[in-house]
């Protein structure tokens, strides 16, 4: 799909494109089958994007991934620019990794972004719906930094 090809292009000198995976033919978490561009930029840390051909593109990174398209809001022109800013985001600023426990379930987890030498705050998913909490249990911080090598290695 000619977004895929813009995207890498757009990529091109923060990874080395020669190491992508690009399948397109792929099969859902029910196992059926569905065309997209499926582009996987590292494969060890879960960096990559998936475009799909009803106007929407998924970026995945590390635990998190992020939708762009028509359905959330954006306009035609919007959507690939904004997969391109969080892909540079991912492969160019230090990434904090925090989840939050209460007791010893998973609450939250949030990624934050260090731009300009200021965390931005990027996603949050929420656990506390899905499992039982004890409100009196200690709650606990656990943050990971990370930081992407054009290489293909990270830093933690």
């Amino acid at each position: 799909m000619k977004e895929t090809q813009y995207i890498l292009d757009s990529i091109s000198t923060l990874i080395d494109i020669s190491k992508v995976e690009v399948s397109k033919e792929n099969v859902d978490y029910k196992g059926r089958k569905y065309i997209s561009d499926y582009v996987i930029l590292n494969k060890s840390d879960n960096i990559g994007f998936e475009v799909f051909e009803g106007e929407e593109i998924r970026v995945f990174y590390l635990r998190e991934h992020s939708h762009f398209g028509i359905d959330y809001g954006m306009k035609e022109t919007e959507i690939v620019d904004a997969a391109v800013d969080l892909l540079r985001k991912v492969l160019t600023c230090k990434v904090k990794y925090a989840q939050v426990f209460k007791g010893d379930k998973l609450k939250k987890e949030t990624i934050y972004f260090l731009v300009n030498n200021q965390w931005e705050k990027g996603c949050t998913t929420s656990y506390s719906f899905v499992t039982k909490i004890n409100p009196f249990a200690k709650k606990t911080i656990k943050e990971t930094i990370w930081e992407f090598k054009k290489s293909g290695e990270h830093r933690e």
